[in-house]
């Protein structure tokens, strides 16, 4: 399962709180959670911690909650329960679906999970409505030189209850190596950073006015170059989001010192989760594989031809 988007929200979930002119709350740890159900998958697996203060170092397997009992339920149109799955603590802290074979998530449908924890009495509940599907039509070249011209991907378009669909482009790397970084990125792992770092890059959240819509509604979209970390084969991905991750990266970015905020008005984050914190959110995703070349005339280190 495609589990990169994990990548983006933990350990920074743990300096949660936002910012305050007042004297702060003393730091209270929390249950975190961590789940993204992806429309046509198989059900996700759920990641529970506890959040650290911040001048605590965050390791997973340190801060895993152990023994809970997790479940999942697919919600009918009047809230009911239509299915649930129970799940099993797979490695600590990392509970994955009981069923060798677990239901699909469905696309336009509500999910609710439920966790307990009986040797604390904590609960922790979230909901996630999974946007609608849609479908990669085509892509323009599957081998394309650097700066060179871009190449685009046309789509249709996926759904969401009351706003327009948002989205979030990504890239992973599939050969990293460092003779294969393309410019921007060599400059900032020669200054700061590791070549796992820079294995994924993500743009900021889309909605529809940022792509081109046709008359018979495909969407066309430009890979960014910036979103190109190394030159060789790369996985791109197009995901339709849900609220919960909608909320949480935009408010997230406020968090960071987004536009309007002076430090003492910077909100909260949005997280959705009742009895702890964290993200149990879904997507509609597609991805596609392309071939990016180095271009000499724009970058003098390409790296040997293979």
């Amino acid at each position: 399962m495609h589990r990169f988007l994990v990548l983006l929200l933990l350990p920074t979930a743990l300096l949660w709180g936002g910012c305050d002119l007042l004297e702060p709350e003393p730091f209270a740890s929390e249950i975190v959670v961590e789940s993204y159900q992806i429309e046509g998958q198989p059900l996700a697996e759920v990641r529970l911690s506890r959040s650290v203060d911040i001048d605590t170092r965050f390791v997973f397997e340190e801060q895993a909650v152990r023994g809970a009992e997790v479940r999942v339920a697919r919600l009918d149109a009047s809230d009911a329960v239509a299915e649930e799955v129970s799940y099993v603590e797979a490695r600590p802290g990392v509970y994955r679906p009981a069923p060798e074979t677990p239901p699909t998530v469905l696309p336009l449908t509500a999910y609710r999970l439920r966790v307990s924890v009986p040797e604390t009495g904590e609960t922790l509940s979230a909901r996630t409505l999974v946007p609608g599907a849609f479908e990669l039509r085509s892509v323009s070249a599957d081998t394309i030189t650097f700066r060179d011209r871009r190449a685009q991907l046309t789509l249709t378009q996926s759904t969401y209850p009351e706003r327009q669909a948002v989205y979030l482009f990504s890239t992973e790397a599939l050969d990293v190596d460092e003779a294969n970084l393309t410019p921007f990125y060599r400059n900032i792992f020669e200054n700061d950073g590791t070549l796992d770092d820079l294995r994924i890059a993500n743009s900021g959240l889309l909605n529809e006015a940022n792509f081109d819509v046709a008359d018979d509604g495909l969407t066309t979209i430009d890979l960014p170059w910036l979103g190109i970390a190394f030159y060789g084969l790369n996985r791109i991905f197009v995901s339709a989001v849900d609220d919960n991750y909608f909320d949480f990266i935009r408010s997230q970015d406020a968090q960071q010192g987004g536009p309007g905020f002076s430090p003492g008005e910077i909100p909260n984050v949005i997280d959705h989760v009742e009895g702890g914190t964290g993200l149990f959110a879904s997507l509609a995703q597609i991805e596609a594989d392309l071939e990016i070349r180095c271009n000499d005339a724009v970058d003098p280190q390409c790296p040997p031809a293979p």
